[in-house]
C-alpha cells in the first residue's frame, strides 16, 4: 500500500466547525464530505481544485491532491488520556 495523502484526525466539534466555516476566497482549495451529494466516505477531504488525483471506489472521485480529515469522537481533553486513546486506535 503506497503512500498518497496526508491524514488528519481531529476532534469531532473542531471537524464539524471546520466543515461549517471554511472557506478559500481564491477558490484553489475546497472541502468535500458526506454533506455534499454522493459523497459517502467517513472523512472528508481538502482539496486542491488546481491538481487531479483520481481514486476509484464504487464510484470515481477525479480531484486534486487532498488531505483526508478523520472526526475523532470522545477523545480527552486530558493530554495524557488523549495519548493513551492514540496508542489504543493504533
Amino acid at each position: 500500500m503506497g503512500c498518497d495523502d496526508v491524514d488528519l484526525n481531529i476532534p469531532r466539534f473542531d471537524y464539524e466547525k471546520l466543515l461549517d466555516s471554511f472557506s478559500d476566497p481564491t477558490g484553489r482549495y475546497r472541502i468535500i464530505s458526506i454533506r455534499d451529494k454522493g459523497y459517502y466516505l467517513p472523512s472528508a477531504k481538502i482539496f486542491d481544485t488546481t491538481t487531479i488525483m483520481r481514486e476509484n471506489y464504487d464510484v470515481s472521485l477525479d480531484i486534486g491532491l487532498f488531505i483526508d480529515l478523520f472526526p475523532m469522537d470522545n477523545l480527552s481533553n486530558d493530554l495524557t488520556e488523549a495519548k493513551r486513546m492514540f496508542r489504543r486506535i493504533k
